[in-house]
């Protein structure tokens, strides 16, 4: 009686080891479908909203107000699951962040490279090279696939936002770097599209043609038709 007591416990506990391994290849198999599935679930691009922000960093700009502004945009695109990326000339190595836009070199949509960005605008300022933002600017489009090779916007929405000082204006570069992107873009039948051009200044820091003319007399290519300025709504 005893060894058969003894033989019918063994029993059980074979049984018992074997139901808690089925219960973890269960398990197992749940979670690895569930993970497949959020994978699956993951927004499309063309099902997101994307911004270009454009910093222009002189001693004039509200760089605590921008700062404060742009984390709080990279926190609701986390969040929401919108993309940005952001853009501040530094002559010929100008930073980049991204936020849910994938950088072939995974050094660009990481945290690291936004809080590098936000300690730069800590310090006076950067210079732009005109020429070399102006392409790099226009060049996001192919290089992200923002558009296709029809220049069909590739996401739902796209907003570029300029945010700009006086100086800007002082020294020639809505000449030399706002109007040729914009017409590279060929921004006049892109503004028929989901797709928006916007120049923001601080009120304490306008430039002195109006708002309505950003490009005074010159008005290249009638871009004053086109391009208007706003004050920060942050």
């Amino acid at each position: 009686m005893p060894c058969s007591h003894f033989t019918l416990n063994t029993q059980l506990d074979k049984n018992q080891k074997s139901m808690k391994s089925r219960l973890l290849h269960l398990i197992t198999f749940i979670m690895i479908f569930v993970c497949c599935l959020s994978a699956n679930a993951q927004t499309s691009n063309s099902e997101r909203n994307l911004r270009i922000i454009f910093i222009d960093h002189e001693p004039s700009l509200p760089t605590n107000r921008v700062i404060a502004h742009i984390r709080k945009m990279r926190a609701q695109a986390l969040e929401n699951d919108h993309a940005v990326i952001f853009y501040m000339p530094n002559n010929q190595n100008p930073f980049i962040a991204l936020v849910n836009v994938k950088d072939p070199e995974g050094e660009k949509d990481t945290q690291e490279a936004f809080d590098r960005l936000c300690e730069a605008l800590n310090l006076p300022s950067h210079n732009k090279e005109p020429w070399f933002d102006r392409r790099s600017l226009v060049n996001l489009f192919t290089e992200y696939n923002i558009v296709d090779e029809e220049k069909n916007l590739q996401y739902a929405a796209v907003r570029m936002e300029f945010y700009l000082t006086s100086e800007f204006w002082k020294l020639g570069y809505n000449e030399s770097i706002l109007a040729p992107v914009f017409f590279a873009l060929d921004g006049k039948t892109m503004l028929e599209k989901d797709f928006n051009f916007d120049v923001y200044v601080s009120e304490e820091d306008r430039p002195t043609y109006t708002k309505d003319q950003p490009f005074g007399q010159v008005n290249l290519g009638d871009i004053n038709k086109y391009i208007s300025i706003y004050d920060f709504d942050f």
